[in-house]
């Protein structure tokens, strides 16, 4: 479904733009109810825009910045709602909650996504995204 506001959020119920539940500034979504979590309201990471992306990659992991920023661009276009292979990958980098030790939390929050991504490709893991092939 998608909220009126025109911002597509899989498995969430349509919100109006008047609605608590989120902020929209400067063109982008501040906090927004995260949709996976069953009678609650808990709030996803804040949400950032494609360029606010681009340079918390650039400033973090400067050696990398270009293989990442593809690889997100890939993954999931800078959409941190994104939910992927038949609802297995979440979040910028489609993060598989099932096979990985991380917390949920961690993959709609972009910059502790981006945290895991780079860590397992530090560690000769990046085979696990068909992006990161795509992107070298």
């Amino acid at each position: 479904m998608s909220l009126s506001c025109g911002v597509s959020i899989v498995n969430a119920p349509t919100i109006p733009c008047e609605s608590s539940f989120y902020i929209i500034q400067e063109n982008s979504i501040k906090a927004i109810a995260n949709p996976s979590i069953i009678n609650s309201f808990g709030l996803l990471g804040d949400l950032i825009g494609k360029d606010d992306i681009e340079d918390l990659i650039r400033n973090k992991y400067p050696e990398m910045a270009d293989l990442l920023i593809c690889m997100v661009k890939k993954e999931s276009t800078y959409c941190q709602n994104m939910r992927g292979d038949n609802g297995l990958a979440y979040g910028c980098y489609q993060i598989h909650l099932d096979e990985h030790d991380i917390t949920e939390w961690c993959v709609w929050d972009f910059e502790c996504s981006l945290d895991f991504t780079a860590q397992k490709i530090n560690e000769g893991k990046g085979y696990l995204w068909t992006s990161y092939r795509k992107c070298l």
